[in-house]
């Protein structure tokens, strides 16, 4: 199964979406490992007993190898050159199904990250305030 994780810059923005496996930055696709880093809210206790979701969803993907030239153009792509931007987000949040999101992407600063060889290794990328288009 192919990889379908992309990005988008703006919200409502899914005509503009870029798979990142099918890219090509630096030589390289970027992969992303996205099951398993959902969260819908914080889980509180509702009046039934059960947990409900409170507050936006959120999910952190997982670059295992990102070169340099892929953290810039992330960042000039989806943050205008910062660390957040506003994204449209194509992602699987825990099956199989890939979905649509508004969201705000976070990236890392550089200082944060560590440095090996011309590329930064186990990068996590953060989307907040997932809202399902």
């Amino acid at each position: 199964m192919s990889q379908e994780y992309a990005l988008a810059a703006g919200h409502n923005n899914v005509i503009g979406l870029i798979t990142l496996s099918k890219t090509n930055v630096g030589g390289r696709p970027i992969f992303v490992r996205g099951v398993g880093g959902y969260r819908p809210g914080e889980l509180v206790v509702n009046l039934a007993g059960g947990l409900a979701p409170l507050g936006f969803a959120s999910e952190t993907w997982l670059v295992s190898v990102l070169l340099y030239a892929q953290y810039e153009w992330l960042r000039a792509t989806f943050c205008a050159g910062g660390y957040s931007g506003r994204v449209t987000v194509r992602t699987r949040t825990d099956g199989l199904a890939y979905a649509n999101y508004n969201a705000t992407l976070h990236v890392p600063a550089s200082g944060e990250l560590a440095r090996v060889l011309g590329r930064y290794e186990n990068v996590e990328l953060r989307l907040l305030e997932m809202v399902a288009l």
